[in-house]
């Protein structure tokens, strides 16, 4: 009884924490704040539409924690609205990641991105192929049904 008692009274503390840190963050009108918020760009970032919101994921095939993040960001992608435009930008910091973000771009001009993004993670995350060469990364474009010659021309 007094395990329970005590289990809840923390959940019961960590709400209220939480609430009253969510409530610091915002001004009176429930708004975010210039300056507090977030920083107000002196120059704004040149995007496709600047008649739209423009919402950028920066990931890598590899990152354990963009693959979990991939169906939250897949839910939230669907449910946007008309004038916000969704972008993908593979990180590249390492050759490897290089040639992970080459992939990610044969499969939007090859018209299977679609497809081949959750694939990508999968291969790398769950099936542990570090898909450390384009021959690697043919093989498993092949094996999901893009035809090697395509994809070599590429």
């Amino acid at each position: 009884m007094i395990k329970t008692l005590t289990t809840l009274l923390a959940a019961i503390t960590m709400l209220l924490a939480v609430n009253s840190h969510a409530a610091d963050n915002t001004d009176a009108s429930g708004q975010y704040v210039a300056g507090t918020d977030y920083q107000v760009l002196e120059k704004p970032v040149r995007t496709s539409d600047p008649k739209r919101i423009e919402a950028t994921e920066v990931f890598w095939y590899g990152c354990s924690h963009c693959y979990k993040f991939e169906p939250t960001v897949a839910a939230w992608h669907k449910a946007l609205a008309e004038d916000v435009v969704f972008v993908r930008s593979p990180a590249v910091w390492h050759p490897n990641m290089a040639l992970h973000a080459r992939a990610y771009y044969t499969a939007q001009v090859l018209g299977v991105l679609d497809t081949m993004h959750l694939v990508i993670f999968e291969a790398m995350n769950l099936k542990k192929n570090a898909l450390g060469s384009e021959d690697a990364i043919a093989d498993l474009f092949a094996t999901h049904g893009t035809n090697r010659e395509e994809f070599s021309k590429v």
